[in-house]
């Protein structure tokens, strides 16, 4: 196993360390190696656990029928309790329909509280400055392509 590959230590190396003992192109190597190695650890997980998923959704599949068969939402035994849960979600098909519908009813209530992050960006530039009542914050970060 290349040291790239090899099991972080306990005590990481400083940043300061790094920049001694590597070039950028050493530490580029040693990042999609890395890279490389962590996908190839999460594919074996996702294969290992794959038959369990399977069998756990099949138990529940057959769970749900017994407590749909018996018109119950819950059924307690000795190893423990199944139950069902309703997940609701409301996602907008035609933008415009919706709107104009909560603009006619006044269902203000059906909006959240935020802004295009793109249009406020977009518009921050125009005025030169901030958006009343919005912060707009930017996070750099470092991504790597492997040559």
């Amino acid at each position: 196993m290349s040291e790239a590959m090899e099991k972080p230590s306990v005590s990481m190396p400083t940043v300061a360390e790094l920049r001694q003992k590597y070039d950028a192109e050493e530490l580029v190597a040693r990042v999609v190696a890395t890279r490389n190695r962590l996908a190839a650890m999460k594919k074996d997980y996702s294969e290992s656990i794959a038959p369990f998923l399977a069998a756990q959704q099949l138990l529940e599949a057959t769970l749900l029928d017994i407590l749909n068969d018996i018109g119950g939402d819950s059924i307690k035994t000795k190893a423990g309790t199944a139950y069902k849960t309703t997940h609701t979600s409301a996602k907008v098909d035609r933008w415009s329909d919706a709107l104009a519908f909560i603009i006619e009813k006044q269902a203000w209530e059906l909006l959240e509280a935020r802004v295009s992050k793109m249009a406020a960006l977009e518009m921050a530039k125009e005025l030169g400055g901030s958006i009343p009542g919005v912060t707009i914050s930017s996070e750099v970060a470092l991504n790597v392509r492997r040559g």
